[in-house]
């Protein structure tokens, strides 16, 4: 079994190429964090409710 080839990964910390986030040795960056970027999704799949009315005579 071929290990899988991280030269093309980047880094979504310190945006170096060839190795995860998780295995970043550069402090965690303040502004990306699984916590943020989990309110950021669950921002973007709020939606508000559609209202449909119908008025008889």
């Amino acid at each position: 079994m071929a290990g899988f080839d991280k030269s093309k990964v980047e880094c979504l910390n310190c945006h170096k190429m060839g190795h995860f986030s998780r295995e970043c040795r550069a402090p965690r960056s303040q502004d990306r964090g699984r916590r943020d970027n989990y309110r950021q999704w669950s921002k973007v799949e709020e939606h508000a409710p559609n209202v449909l009315m119908a008025i008889d005579g």
